[in-house]
């Protein structure tokens, strides 16, 4: 069973849907930036499949994106894992900065 990628906007939320990977973070990264031209606020990543490094850097590149749009944006729904790769990686404060207070 094939599970395609892909970012799905409600209520102002960016939803990540399916497996990120090296793969999928190029176009991903493309497609939030036309859907960030909205009033996004918030990446919820509650329903990634998989993840791996490459999810911690897109989410990255998403972040400085916002600042450098003057813009302020959430993350949410990070699980277990990803906050350990976050956290291998050096910048879960870097998540816990953004993270979403009402999640």
């Amino acid at each position: 069973m094939a599970s395609s990628t892909r970012l799905e906007c409600t209520n102002n939320i960016l939803v990540i849907k399916g497996k990120v990977s090296l793969y999928t973070t190029n176009s991903l990264l493309t497609e939030f930036q036309e859907q960030f031209k909205s009033d996004i606020k918030e990446i919820d990543c509650s329903q990634i499949e998989k993840a791996d490094s490459a999810t911690i850097s897109f989410l990255i590149a998403c972040l400085r994106y916002a600042k450098k749009q003057n813009r302020e944006l959430n993350i949410s729904g990070m699980g277990e894992r990803l906050l350990k790769l976050a956290s291998l990686y050096g910048v879960e404060q870097l998540f816990k900065n953004h993270a979403n207070s009402s999640s």
